[in-house]
């Protein structure tokens, strides 16, 4: 008698998938969690990089400022340093980056002549009243007036300093006033300088942005 074994299977018709085992996959998967040391590189490289860029970033537009006199209270006091960017250059043109309201650091050697206790260079710290094409005057019931509308005062009292005055500001021109006016000096205390008291744009120095 004679047995007939079956051909071995082919597998014809037939899709034989291999998966891989467990272990396998455990092991790649923590593989690719794993950071290399080329990763951390990498990673440290991109925060240097990020802290170069606002280095100089900081250098190059933040500048701080420290208020002498009591002309900017209450919103800041004597004595306090504030935060500032600078205007004009690369960031662009002052009549862009300042509004009427804004508290400006300007150089009142270059506007009016001014000069500080030790002969040098005069930065001051003061807040546009009015700005290029503007009309500012003084005083109606007490207050400044712009283009017919009152100037909000922070502190009343001293707006005209007893010299009326009605100014039309030129296309780079700005009127500049202490929060308080009683003991500032300001556009308003420069009516006889070569500008009328006016501040012209490039005597914008920065734009303050906080008080520390």
């Amino acid at each position: 008698m004679t047995t007939h074994v079956p051909p071995p299977s082919t597998g014809q018709g037939r899709h034989v998938v291999l998966r891989p085992s467990s272990a396998s996959r455990t092991g790649r998967g923590a593989r690719r969690g794993r950071r290399t040391p080329a990763s951390f590189r990498r990673l440290g490289l991109w925060a240097a990089l990020a802290t170069v860029v606002a280095l100089v970033f900081v250098a190059a537009f933040v500048r701080t400022y420290r208020v002498t006199g009591p002309s900017m209270e209450p919103t800041h006091p004597e004595g306090q340093v504030v935060v500032a960017t600078r205007l004009g250059g690369l960031s662009g043109p002052v009549e862009s980056a300042v509004e009427v309201g804004d508290v400006v650091v300007l150089d009142a050697t270059a506007a009016w002549g001014d000069r500080a206790e030790d002969g040098g260079e005069l930065r001051v710290v003061k807040r546009v009243v009015a700005g290029p094409g503007d009309t500012i005057t003084c005083c109606t019931a007490g207050a400044m007036v712009r283009n017919g509308e009152p100037v909000p005062a922070r502190r009343p009292g001293g707006e005209g300093l007893d010299s009326p005055f009605e100014v039309v500001l030129g296309p780079d021109e700005w009127w500049v006033v202490g929060d308080d006016p009683s003991a500032s000096n300001d556009s308003r205390t420069h009516l006889a300088a070569p500008g009328g008291g006016a501040v012209r744009s490039e005597e914008l120095v920065a734009h303050v942005r906080w008080g520390l």
